[in-house]
Formats: structure tokens, C-alpha cells, sequence
């Protein structure tokens, strides 16, 4: 009772989710991150690269028609939910080095990024009632 099976159909909308808050959360960090943190480009491309890792694992186990983990289903949800806040606050502040950019920056990405945050949390609440979490 462990196992969850997840839709075929999801998969694909949940990896390229995935991904995609992987890549712009990269290309928002290194420029930030390179100025106070010398290595911090080889340390950020490592832990982007793991994270990818994960995401083709995590997708490749599944598409092979094997059960995945509830825990693993669960850290994937709160990573993901982690990067597009992390992103959602880097549109925010982008205002200091694009002026004017910033009410354009977070109707085109911050409102898709919040509806994105709402579907995922809405994925935890349901994972929160799977057998897993209520052992007593």
C-alpha cells in the first residue's frame, strides 16, 4: 500500500513542469549567484543536473509501467513547488536591473507560475490523504 500509480497523461505535464522550472530557475541564478559565490556555477550546474537526473529517472521508471514511491512522488512535488517560488520571487525583483519590466514579467510568467504552485499543492493535499501518511 505503499505505491501509487500515477496517470500516463500527467506524466508528461509533471516532467516538462519539471524541467521547466529547473531551466528558468538555472538561467535566473547563475548571473546572481557568480557575483558572491566563487565555484557557485560549477555548484549550481551540479545540483541542476542531479535534479534532471531525478526528473528522467523518476519518468523512465514510470513509463516503463513500474509503481513509483509515494515518498519519491511526494519530493518531486515539493521541489518543484521550492523552484517556481524561488522563481516567483526572482520575477518580482527582476524591477532592479530591467525597469518597467516588472509588471510585464510577472503577468506573463508570474501568474502561470502561481496557477502552476496552486496545481501542486492541490497534488500534495491529495497525496497527504494516501495511506502512507496516516499510519498510526
Amino acid at each position: 500500500m505503499n505505491e501509487i500509480i500515477f496517470p500516463q497523461s500527467r506524466i508528461k505535464f509533471l516532467i516538462i513542469l519539471i524541467l521547466g522550472s529547473l531551466l528558468f530557475t538555472y538561467l535566473f541564478a547563475i548571473p546572481r549567484f557568480i557575483l558572491l559565490i566563487p565555484y557557485s556555477f560549477l555548484i549550481i550546474t551540479f545540483v541542476f543536473l542531479v535534479l534532471m537526473f531525478l526528473t528522467f529517472f523518476f519518468y523512465r521508471k514510470l513509463k516503463k509501467g513500474k509503481q513509483v514511491g509515494i515518498k519519491f512522488l511526494f519530493l518531486l512535488c515539493i521541489i518543484l513547488l521550492i523552484f517556481n517560488v524561488d522563481l516567483f520571487i526572482r520575477l518580482y525583483n527582476i524591477e532592479s536591473f530591467l525597469p518597467g519590466a516588472n509588471f510585464f514579467m510577472l503577468f506573463m510568467f508570474g501568474l502561470p507560475l502561481a496557477g502552476v504552485n496552486l496545481v501542486i499543492l492541490k497534488k500534495l493535499y491529495f497525496l497527504r490523504k494516501h495511506p502512507f501518511f496516516n499510519k498510526k
